[in-house]
């Protein structure tokens, strides 16, 4: 898949976790430091890039997923342009790409 999502979307603090090879990374920063929104965007890029990708979003209370980890992977897809490549479901809860991921 051909989409170019430009540098400038992320934020310069959490850029070098895009080249990171870590299998985990920790982000920390306050209470409106864009760690959940510099994640989400993460997980699109990588949905549409990578040739195998599948994650799992999870919190402590799952009926809160809906309104913050799922609403703002699409709100971000809305933003980007890029919602017309994703299908979001809410019973089950799953957000599909257009290239089977």
């Amino acid at each position: 898949m051909k989409v170019s999502i430009p540098l400038k979307a992320f934020l310069p603090v959490y850029q070098p976790l895009l080249k990171s090879n870590a299998d985990i990374d920790f982000l920390w920063g306050g209470r409106d430091s864009g760690k959940t929104a510099h994640i989400a965007r993460q997980l699109i890029y990588e949905c549409m890039h990578l040739p195998y990708f599948r994650c799992v979003l999870a919190r402590k209370v799952f009926n809160t997923i809906k309104e913050s980890q799922w609403q703002m992977i699409k709100d971000i897809c809305i933003s980007w342009g890029v919602d017309h490549l994703f299908t979001f479901n809410q019973n089950p809860l799953e957000i599909k790409c257009v290239n089977g991921q």
